[in-house]
């Protein structure tokens, strides 16, 4: 009974240093609180809308959305990809009569082209924002790895059905 009384009693720290836990199983085990709404592929390579667990929801949802998309932050219960390049950054954004202005940084034009774009209108387009456009270091784009894009909104969508479907469960 003493034993276990110490065990309860040793410090979390004192305890991994003896028993040889390190610090990334506590990132691995973290009980996060709450969910974020987004779209990325899952292993059919279709878009799906799924819940990102996060530890806190952030005033600055739409630069807390593209770090979920670009896998910076945020887990998820499967196995899902971003079609967006990784190292990618917002370099920052407005919303002008529900439009979403997104000035990326220039790795995002090595991104995957239709699909990447489905994937950010999917995630921000809702009741306040219809549109998405895309400048990348402050220049406007209309072509991402060969794909031809005026207006980006919710008509869109190679899995249309599929995405519609999940769409209903948004938070």
């Amino acid at each position: 009974m003493v034993l276990i009384l110490v065990l309860f009693l040793i410090p979390k720290e004192t305890y991994k240093k003896i028993f040889g836990k390190s610090g990334t199983d506590d990132i691995n085990n973290q009980v996060y609180s709450d969910k974020v709404l987004v779209y990325m592929c899952d292993e059919f390579d279709n878009l799906v809308a799924v819940n990102a667990s996060v530890e806190a929801l952030e005033e600055d949802i739409i630069s807390q959305k593209f770090d979920i998309l670009t896998m910076q932050t945020g887990s998820f219960k499967n196995n899902y990809n971003t079609c967006i390049n990784t190292m990618t950054k917002i370099i920052d954004y407005n919303i002008e009569n529900d439009i979403l202005v997104l000035n990326l940084t220039n790795e995002f034009l090595e991104s995957e082209g239709r699909k990447t774009l489905e994937q950010l209108v999917w995630t921000y387009c809702n009741d306040e924002i219809k549109e998405v456009q895309i400048k990348v270091e402050d220049e406007k784009i209309n072509l991402l790895n060969g794909f031809y894009f005026d207006k980006l909104n919710t008509n869109m969508g190679i899995n249309f059905v599929h995405i519609r479907i999940n769409r209903k469960n948004r938070i």
